[in-house]
């Protein structure tokens, strides 16, 4: 068959070509090769930024470049002069943007600021600069007490109607001990350009529906969320306003109205859970809720309000240290009605303080109600910021893995970032697993321990097809014997994955296991 001229292939191939090319290399070399290629080239190498600065220079205002390098008298000179725009040549790119991510680094190197050059852009316009955006995330990180005055114009000059998910965040970079000071600051501040921003987005923007919010931010108000009726995500897992959260209670029951919502994340602070009791419910096809930083007695009230029976994904992380073990329990009770939708459980928690056993929880009592949920396929159980070895370890025996595995046939992923008794969980876990949770890919064990008068040789021999074994802290007398018997295990492990959480010695023996076997093949 002849070859075809690339002029006449239809528009969509030629755009279908483009997004699947392997590198931006690609697409630089097809847009250089005829008018044919130029434009869809283009159309894929411009929809993504993760730089605005290319795209300023493109308008060439001021003559600024990335490269700037006059000295800052000069600059500021030609700052004060009538800005020349190029608007034709600004806009054949523009127009292309689809998604525009960016993080602004507040008091940064350079003459000319990205923010000054944004506001002379937007004055000059009087329109937004990105009129076909679909995505904008943009994050502000500053070391002053005080958010910069020009961020509600900057995001004014990226709003337009297209837009269908909104993020936005501020980062603090400071020295640790200066955070708590900056921060408070910021939380007892008001900023009411910011909140007039928000406040019109629902009306400008009325396909939304993913938008998140977080960091240290001052006060305004929150009301314009219920306004999305749209909203299929809601992000505020991050969101610090005020030094306690701000989710309370009328807020919360405000979120009802958000009937499409399947993603939702929270600081929620009610300092009394009886608050938000009652018979109201929300979120009628929510299918992944993650609360942050919210105590369980509260996060237990949420799950209690969700109506869907689609909930898929919990997540569940909290800093407070320790937490009480009936307070856990009834947080994972709770979440028993969607035990035909429940699949991913992730939980991050420092420690949990058991009053019948003052050694470390008992992990059978912490685990026992969620053992109801037939079709887990992910738990991870870590500590949310300490290290395992800094905590009280769990008491924790080979049964209570037993239990995991038989609960859930389909567990693909298991996590256990915890610390455990000395002796607790053995090698005998490994072969529990190895027999009872066929579809087991990844698995994360910190404390494991080989009996010294364990007999390796006599592992069985399995097809499992685990691929990734993370072992932090295992105890064992001969790496080369204990590499062979995990062979015999989990023969389809993927060494190369496995090299930041695994002892080294039984690595190198894991990889000549794993040469040999595909040099016998």
């Amino acid at each position: 068959m002849p070859p075809i001229s690339a002029s006449k292939l239809p528009p969509e191939l030629r755009r279908m070509v483009c997004d699947a090319a392997d590198s931006r290399e690609d697409l630089y070399s097809m847009a250089l090769t005829c008018t044919s290629w130029s434009a869809p080239a283009l159309d894929a190498l411009w929809a993504s930024l993760h730089y605005i600065r290319p795209l300023l220079t493109l308008a060439t205002l001021l003559g600024w470049s990335e490269e700037d390098d006059t000295d800052s008298d000069e600059s500021e000179s030609s700052r004060s002069s009538t800005p020349q725009i190029d608007w034709t040549r600004f806009d054949s790119y523009a127009n292309r943007v689809r998604t525009l991510r960016y993080s602004y680094f507040s008091g940064g190197n350079g003459n000319v600021d990205v923010y000054d050059v944004i506001g002379d852009l937007f004055r000059a316009r009087q329109r937004p600069l990105l009129p076909l955006l679909r995505e904008f995330r943009w994050e502000h990180v500053h070391s002053s007490s005080t958010l910069d005055v020009r961020l509600p114009g900057v995001l004014e000059a990226f709003t337009t109607g297209s837009l269908q998910a909104v993020s936005v965040s501020t980062s603090l970079m400071a020295e640790y001990e200066d955070i708590p000071r900056i921060s408070d600051r910021i939380l007892a501040s008001r900023d009411i350009a910011l909140g007039n921003w928000f406040a019109t987005l629902p009306r400008r923007c009325p396909g939304l529906v993913n938008f998140s919010l977080g960091g240290y931010v001052p006060v305004f108000s929150l009301d314009f969320i219920r306004e999305f009726q749209s909203l299929v995500v809601l992000d505020l897992g991050d969101l610090h306003m005020y030094n306690t959260g701000w989710v309370k209670a009328r807020r919360l029951r405000s979120f009802a109205q958000l009937t499409q919502l399947k993603t939702f994340a929270v600081i929620a602070y009610i300092e009394r859970p009886q608050d938000i009791a009652g018979a109201w419910s929300a979120f009628p096809i929510l299918e992944t809720l993650r609360t942050e930083n919210t105590m369980p007695a509260v996060a237990n009230e949420i799950v209690r309000r969700i109506s869907s029976n689609r909930l898929k994904n919990f997540f569940y992380n909290l800093t407070e240290d320790p937490l009480d073990l009936y307070d856990v329990q009834l947080l994972f009770g709770s979440l028993a009605r969607f035990s035909s939708s429940l699949t991913t459980l992730r939980i991050d928690i420092e420690s949990i303080s058991d009053p019948e056993s003052p050694d470390g929880a008992r992990f059978s009592e912490v685990i026992s109600p969620l053992l109801v949920l037939p079709n887990i396929q992910e738990l991870r159980i870590s500590p949310f910021y300490q290290n395992p070895d800094d905590l009280p370890p769990y008491m924790a025996v080979d049964e209570d893995l037993e239990r995991m595995a038989r609960a859930w046939p389909a567990l693909a992923e298991l996590q256990l970032n915890v610390r455990v008794a000395d002796g607790g969980v053995t090698f005998q876990s490994l072969v529990t697993l190895a027999t009872c949770s066929p579809h087991l890919k990844s698995l994360y064990l910190y404390s494991m321990n080989v009996p010294e008068t364990l007999n390796l040789r006599t592992a069985p021999q399995t097809s499992h097809r685990l691929e990734v074994l993370h072992l932090r802290s295992p105890t064992y007398r001969d790496a080369e014997e204990f590499a062979g018997a995990l062979w015999r295990l989990f023969p389809g492990l993927q060494t190369e994955k496995m090299r930041d959480k695994f002892p080294s010695d039984v690595l190198e023996s894991l990889e000549e296991l794993a040469i040999g076997s595909r040099i016998g093949c």
